[in-house]
């Protein structure tokens, strides 16, 4: 039986099609940086092409390709251009773009301090939390910091929409930006979040529920109304096990039944590291 070097295995992720052409995300192990790197490829006859190197967060709409790069968002059309649309120091955290592909709506942290060396550093008395210590050598995380969310154009244009205490994701965006909100309070052990609509122009935030414990992600229909999210429901202490949740513009309610979507009772969506798990193909499907 012959061995097979680690470095030569590819995996391939987030397939996505272009103007007929498919595209897709290739993860492997980098063996200089000892970490894994994915690139963007095409696929043509069974031959991948890698068109951009050390990507994440890949989507698409039906006229553009959009990935992060180098700590910025770029967008590529099927010609092969590809433009830089974001020009950030801090970190983006999330993006989505719009469906007509002229911009796109993205969420970024922004830290006044970094975090400092409990080793080397001996820190003076800070209120802190559990969600902001790091057992990793790095130790206590200065709470300075915000998130705040920005509106980028193709044509270059950047306006902010948001700026925020508490961490924040832009799950997907229409004419208006859907984005998760992630909250808690200062003693909390668990993290609670909720969806709200945040208004394009006028900035206003409307709130779609509140009744559930923890938002993993959401998507829009094309009638810009309904909106199928998944959501952990406080039923297991397993966070990546939620629920398929449908907004309808009115009410929420459970998308499918438990015995509908899976065989047995009590079933639920295990979720999974990726970025998208549902996709609406019309308003009805």
């Amino acid at each position: 039986m012959g061995a097979t070097q680690l470095t030569a295995l590819r995996s391939l992720s987030q397939p996505v099609l272009l103007a007929g052409q498919l595209y897709a995300a290739q993860s492997y192990v980098d063996d200089i940086a000892n970490d894994y790197q994915t690139d963007l490829i095409s696929i043509v006859n069974q031959t991948a092409t890698t068109l951009a190197t050390n990507i994440s967060q890949l989507t698409a709409t039906e006229h553009a390709l959009f990935y992060q790069q180098s700590g910025q968002v770029y967008r590529r059309t099927g010609d092969g251009q590809a433009t830089q649309l974001t020009q950030t120091s801090h970190k983006i955290v999330s993006f989505a773009p719009a469906p007509d592909g002229t911009k796109i709506v993205f969420a970024v942290l922004v830290s006044d301090a970094e975090a400092f060396n409990t080793v080397s550093d001996r820190p003076q008395v800070r209120h802190y939390t559990k969600r902001r210590y790091k057992a990793d050598g790095v130790g206590f995380i200065d709470e300075q910091r915000h998130f705040e969310v920005y509106v980028a154009t193709i044509a270059g244009e950047t306006r902010r929409l948001l700026t925020t205490d508490l961490p924040v994701q832009v799950a997907d965006t229409t004419t208006q930006a859907l984005l998760i909100a992630q909250t808690t309070t200062e003693d909390a052990d668990e993290l609670r979040s909720a969806l709200r609509w945040l208004d394009l122009e006028t900035g206003d935030i409307t709130p779609l529920t509140t009744e559930v414990a923890e938002v993993h992600e959401a998507t829009i229909a094309p009638d810009g109304r309904q909106v199928l999210f998944i959501a952990n429901d406080d039923q297991y202490p397993n966070r990546r096990v939620a629920s398929l949740y449908r907004f309808d513009g009115e009410a929420t309610t459970i998308a499918f039944d438990q015995e509908e979507l899976l065989a047995g009772p009590n079933s639920d969506i295990v979720v999974q590291n990726q970025a998208r798990h549902v996709r609406w193909l019309d308003n009805d499907t």
